[in-house]
């Protein structure tokens, strides 16, 4: 049985080149080589249309990478395409690279924390858009010590459930903690949410308060010196960290004040109760 022919489109063909790693000419030479076969310097400097100069530069840096390589004949200089067996060397290398990195961001990303030189003990991080909202969310992975978290709304509509549901992994594989206020209106939003409800992170302790003793109109996360002001819905999405210890630790004080006055919750108590109250809609 003959499997399926998927064939690349030419743009597609050069999108893979440049994830790949290649800028355009590169890649131009690279399908040049591959459409030509084995060409000299001076054959392939006319046939991809760009002046040998410039191709030598290339040339070095394609072969040192695997992309393209060398074969010598009777004293003649040949270049051809790599071997699609060399390509995909090249893939996996990459592949184990980026994972590597990925691996060990966490400890890069702290040892930087350490690095770093502040001249003030006070910033402030202005973010706009549905990106600045993500990027504040993964900022918030960085938590030393437990987060505190005053909840207007969820959080996976708006940022995307792919986006969420990894940012919930990444918070469960960090060991992260934190504590959640919320009022009514957090259920009420789940009234938009498209798929099935589930609780997906990991140490998280969750309390309720009535909206009338205590309306909590936006977001706001309290992390090591980090207060993080949250607001995304309707016309108003924005977002706003302020760097401040002392900042932090009076909205600590704030937070606990309330927390004793919200009612505990069981998770999956409360997500049974979540999903008759959404079938009341």
């Amino acid at each position: 049985m003959h499997r399926n022919l998927s064939v690349f489109k030419k743009n597609e063909l050069l999108d893979y080149l440049y994830d790949l790693g290649l800028d355009k000419l590169s890649a131009k030479l690279y399908i040049t080589l591959v459409e030509n076969g084995s060409s000299t310097i001076s054959e392939l400097s006319r046939q991809a249309n760009i002046e040998r100069t410039k191709l030598y530069r290339l040339l070095n840096h394609l072969i040192k990478r695997g992309v393209i390589e060398e074969v010598v004949e009777y004293k003649r200089r040949f270049l051809k395409a790599a071997d699609i067996n060399t390509l995909e060397y090249v893939v996996q290398h990459n592949l184990r690279r980026a994972q590597n990195l990925s691996n060990h961001f966490f400890e890069f990303s702290q040892t930087i924390d350490h690095l770093k030189q502040k001249d003030s003990p006070t910033s402030v991080q202005f973010y706009k858009g549905r990106d600045g909202i993500k990027q504040m969310l993964w900022n918030e992975l960085s938590a030393k010590k437990e987060s505190l978290c005053f909840i207007y709304k969820i959080f996976d509509t708006f940022v995307g459930q792919d986006f969420f549901d990894h940012w919930a992994s990444e918070f469960g594989k960090r060991n992260l903690h934190s504590r959640e206020i919320r009022t009514e209106l957090f259920d009420e939003s789940y009234a938009d949410c498209p798929n099935e409800i589930c609780f997906k992170i990991k140490n998280v302790k969750i309390r309720y308060i009535k909206s009338k003793k205590f309306p909590i109109t936006h977001g706001m996360t309290l992390y090591d010196n980090v207060v993080a002001i949250y607001d995304f819905w309707e016309d108003q999405i924005f977002g706003v960290e302020i760097y401040n210890q002392k900042v932090a630790d009076m909205q600590r004080i704030f937070f606990e004040t309330y927390w004793k006055k919200a009612k505990p919750t069981s998770a999956s108590n409360h997500l049974i109760k979540l999903k008759k109250t959404i079938r009341e809609y």
